[in-house]
């Protein structure tokens, strides 16, 4: 697998011990990290408060969820000429937060 097709969890905020930590998670699976820790996305872009469980359900922590969603593929014409469209992959990551 290369190295942008996985999907990391990294640590955003200053080093362990401390009271508040930033977890970021990227890649093409990170909407089904969050959706599995945090029962459903959050609006794009908007901080939500969340009971994040584990895969038993039990909870782990309360956090402020924030999903920064990547970019989509997009249609782009496959010649100058043609009427016909292909699906042209321009996102990169998505990036929800746990605060």
């Amino acid at each position: 697998m290369h190295p942008r097709d996985q999907t990391i969890f990294a640590l955003s905020s200053g080093r362990p011990p401390s009271a508040i930590a930033v977890v970021r998670v990227s890649g093409a699976q990170a909407g089904l990290v969050l959706t599995t820790l945090a029962g459903k996305l959050p609006a794009p872009r908007q901080a939500s408060r969340r009971l994040l469980r584990d895969g038993t359900g039990q909870p782990i922590d309360d956090a402020v969820v924030l999903w920064f969603p990547g970019r989509q593929a997009r249609p782009v014409r496959t010649s100058p000429n043609s009427t016909s469209m292909a699906a042209a992959p321009c996102w990169r990551r998505s990036w929800p937060l746990f605060l």
